[in-house]
C-alpha cells in the first residue's frame, strides 16, 4: 500500500461487516460526502487506488472505507464489463484537455463526438457551451488548419526556389549568341589607287621637249623641269 492509505485497526471492530471473501477494504482518512460512494480514490501520484465504498454510521471523524481497484476489476470482469476506455470516454478526455489548454474549437469537436454517442452527457454539454463562448479567446496557433497553411506555404516556397535555381543553371550553361553586325548600308569601298603621274598616259597637249613629261595644252612651263614651252603672248 502507498503511505497515503493505512489499514486501520478500526477495521477489526467491523469484522462482521467485512467477512465477505476477498473483501478487506483499507480505510481512508478523508471526508466523503453523500453521493460520493463509487467515486475514485487517488494517491499522491494521481493513481486511482480504489473507489469510495462506505463509512461507518455514527462516526464523527473523517473516516471511510475504499474498495481496492483489483476487487473492482475482478467484479467488472465477472460481469463482462470492459475496463478499457470507450471512444466516447477518449473523446471526452481529449475535449477536456483541449478546453483547459485554450483550444476551444478542438474541444467542441471532441465534445460533439461524445454527445453523438451519449446525447444526455450533461458535463460534455456544459463544457461544449463554455468552449463556444470562449471562441474569441482562442489561443493563437492551436488550430490544426494553421499548421496546414504553414506547411502548404513552405512547400510552395520550396517549389519556387527549385524552379528559380533550375532557370539560373540553364542560363549559365547556354553559350552567348555570336555578335551581329550593326544594321545599315555596307561601308563604301575605296576605288583602287590609280597609276602614278609618271606612269599615266600623256594628256592631250604634248610633252616637254627637255624631260618628256606630259603637260596640258594650255601650259606654258613644264611642271617637272620648269622648261618654258613658248613665250607668253
Amino acid at each position: 500500500m502507498k503511505r497515503t492509505w493505512l489499514l486501520s485497526i478500526a477495521t477489526l471492530a467491523f469484522g462482521g461487516m467485512l467477512a465477505a471473501p476477498g473483501f478487506a477494504p483499507p480505510s481512508h482518512p478523508g471526508a466523503a460526502g453523500p453521493g460520493m460512494c463509487g467515486g475514485p480514490t487517488v494517491n499522491l501520484e494521481g493513481q486511482v487506488v480504489g473507489t469510495v465504498s462506505f463509512g461507518p454510521s455514527g462516526e464523527s471523524q473523517a473516516f471511510n472505507f475504499i474498495t481496492d481497484t483489483s476487487t473492482v476489476r475482478a467484479l467488472l470482469a465477472r460481469n463482462g464489463v470492459p475496463t478499457s476506455l470507450s471512444a466516447a470516454d477518449q473523446a471526452y478526455r481529449a475535449g477536456l484537455t483541449d478546453y483547459f489548454a485554450g483550444r476551444y474549437h478542438d474541444a467542441v469537436a471532441e465534445f460533439d463526438k461524445v454527445l453523438t454517442a451519449e446525447p444526455s452527457q450533461a458535463t460534455a454539454q456544459r463544457y461544449r457551451a463554455k468552449a463556444i463562448a470562449n471562441y474569441p479567446n482562442e489561443v493563437s496557433g492551436t488550430s490544426p488548419w494553421l499548421y496546414v497553411g504553414i506547411g502548404a506555404g513552405a512547400l510552395a516556397l520550396i517549389a519556387v526556389i527549385v524552379v528559380v535555381t533550375l532557370m539560373i543553371s540553364r542560363r549559365h550553361k547556354t553559350p552567348p549568341p555570336a555578335p551581329q553586325p550593326p544594321a545599315g548600308p555596307p561601308p563604301a569601298t575605296q576605288p583602287p589607287a590609280g597609276p602614278s603621274p609618271e606612269g599615266a598616259p600623256a594628256a592631250a597637249g604634248g610633252t616637254c621637249p627637255d624631260c618628256g613629261a606630259p603637260h596640258p595644252p594650255d601650259a606654258h612651263f613644264c611642271a617637272r623641269c620648269g622648261n618654258q614651252f613658248s613665250p607668253p603672248g
